[in-house]
This record gives structure tokens, C-alpha cells and sequence, in this order.
């Protein structure tokens, strides 16, 4: 029980930084925009928005390490290709997520 929540605790740390890889990618797409300044982008931050994002991408993490086979891993860290996929998983399983969520869910 205990590697159980220790490998959903990973997963979901490791889909979180996904996310806020996901996160900061956005950001610097919007500053490249030459009409966005610091006063515009932060009249258009949504902090619910980025913590609920956040949250999706740890939910898409723990799904993740719970796809993952965990003999593999069982008496060490996950193999880096295992990490790297988990941080992916946080990254698109975002989208995925986000835009099931819009369809059944409206936000606003």
C-alpha cells in the first residue's frame, strides 16, 4: 500500500511538471506576441485557471504511473524512459483532459 501512494505521489509530481512545462511554453508564446506586455499579461493571468491546470496534469500523472508496470521500478527510481514518459503524460494528457472536461463541464 505504501508503494502505492508513493508511486501515485511521483506520477502526479512528474505529470505536474509536465504541465508547468506545458505552462511556461504558453507564457513565452504569449510574450512573443510584440502587444502583450507585463501590465496585459497579468489582466489576462487566470490563477484558477493555472492551479486547476496544474491539478489535471498531477491527475494525468498518477493515471500514468498507474499504467506503468511497478516490478519495474520496484527497489529503484523509475528507468528515465519511464519519467520521461510520465512528464509527457502531464504535458498532452493536460489537453486531453482539459478539452473533456470543457465539453461536459463549461468553466465559465
Amino acid at each position: 500500500m505504501e508503494q502505492l501512494l508513493f508511486s501515485l505521489c511521483v506520477g502526479g509530481l512528474l505529470g505536474l511538471a509536465g504541465q508547468a512545462i506545458r505552462a511556461v511554453v504558453g507564457i513565452k508564446k504569449t510574450f512573443d506576441n510584440p502587444e502583450v506586455t507585463v501590465k496585459n499579461f497579468s489582466e489576462k493571468f487566470e490563477g484558477k485557471r493555472f492551479f486547476i491546470s496544474l491539478m489535471i496534469g498531477f491527475t494525468a500523472g498518477m493515471l500514468a504511473i498507474l499504467l506503468t508496470d511497478p516490478a519495474q521500478y520496484k527497489d529503484s527510481m523509475p528507468s528515465n524512459e519511464i519519467i520521461s514518459g510520465i512528464i509527457a503524460a502531464g504535458y498532452s494528457g493536460a489537453d486531453f483532459i482539459e478539452g473533456f472536461i470543457r465539453k461536459k463541464v463549461p468553466l465559465q
